[in-house]
């Protein structure tokens, strides 16, 4: 088989909030639209078809199960507390000795919501009218944890690939 390139690449998002595990579509297309689309009569060649969920176990069984809609599962953990250290010393590094509270203090934020904290720092920063500081990071953290159900298990993200229409270079 000849190695073909994407000619297309589909992208759903948050496939789990759209076809949910309880079959109540969010979306004009139903579940049996999106399946037939995926794995429908046409081979579908050069086309590339990505999926991202941030609750894999909420999709209904349909879309995993049958070979030829998403061959590969790929798991992308939340940031360790390690890479979130990093992550704040990258996006200021002049914090780069003063950020090991707030990389505790953000356990189970994604890397989205590790930029979300930083904006609302820098928001915070730029009302002070000052540079951003650590008290600032710790700030966004604090009151992004407060406003949204933070879990390491429900916001780390899954993609899904189907390849079973051209073959992948890894």
């Amino acid at each position: 088989m000849s190695r073909q390139p994407c000619a297309a690449v589909i992208l759903v998002e948050d496939i789990d909030r759209a076809f949910p595990r309880t079959g109540e579509s969010k979306s004009k297309v139903s579940l049996q639209q999106l399946l037939n689309c995926v794995d429908g009569v046409a081979t579908g060649e050069g086309i590339l078809t990505l999926a991202t969920a941030n609750d894999p176990t909420a999709l209904d069984p349909a879309i995993l199960k049958r070979p030829g809609r998403f061959d590969r599962v790929v798991h992308f953990p939340n940031p360790s507390e390690a890479l979130r250290r990093e992550y704040f010393c990258r996006m200021h590094p002049q914090l780069a000795t003063d950020l090991d509270s707030v990389a505790s203090d953000s356990e189970g934020f994604s890397f989205a919501q590790l930029r979300e904290a930083y904006i609302m720092a820098g928001q915070l920063a730029f009302e002070g009218n000052r540079e951003i500081c650590t008290t600032d990071l710790s700030s966004g953290v604090r009151s992004l944890r407060e406003t949204s159900q933070i879990s390491s298990k429900r916001n780390s993200r899954a993609g899904f690939v189907s390849s079973s229409r051209m073959e992948l270079a890894v």
